[in-house]
């Protein structure tokens, strides 16, 4: 009676074992969404988001968009370089523009989050008032309402 009581024990403790295997590999597969980023991405992800985690990477082209624990999506060039970033529930640093539109920001929109960055020729700026300002690249500003803000509150 003994012995059937220990082969039942030993069972068991396999069972255990193997559910906890498993549960490992899958965490170690998810903490590995990061793999395709370079070593500039993690720098850059690493300064700005700190407290987000990278939960998924997919590429598009030449691009590559990393979406974030906490909503967030940055979408890199070939590069290496940010040309947009957006969370629609969470404000973005402001320090991650160039100084000339953090000023601007600041003087004019010191209330505003910043929801949406974008950077190809000069920058585009969604904030949550609705408006989108545009910078051309000598920095001049164009303000003009976000018809897109609802879209993009509905991405991921």
């Amino acid at each position: 009676m003994l012995r059937i009581l220990n082969i039942r024990m030993y069972r068991l403790h396999v069972c255990v074992l193997m559910i906890l295997g498993l549960l490992v590999v899958g965490c170690t597969k998810e903490e590995r969404a990061d793999v395709e980023l370079t070593a500039a991405m993690r720098e850059f992800v690493g300064r700005w988001f700190p407290d987000e985690r990278v939960r998924e990477t997919e590429r598009e082209g030449a691009f590559l968009r990393v979406r974030m624990c906490r909503g967030t999506q940055v979408l890199f060039d070939a590069g290496n370089r940010w040309i947009r970033i957006e969370n629609p529930a969470r404000a973005l640093p402001r320090g991650i523009v160039a100084g000339p539109v953090e000023e601007w920001l600041d003087a004019q929109r010191p209330a505003a989050r910043v929801l949406l960055l974008e950077h190809t020729d000069g920058y585009a700026v969604g904030l949550d008032t609705r408006e989108i300002v545009r910078f051309d690249t000598d920095f001049h500003a164009t303000i003009s309402p976000w018809k897109v803000a609802e879209k993009v509150a509905e991405s991921d």
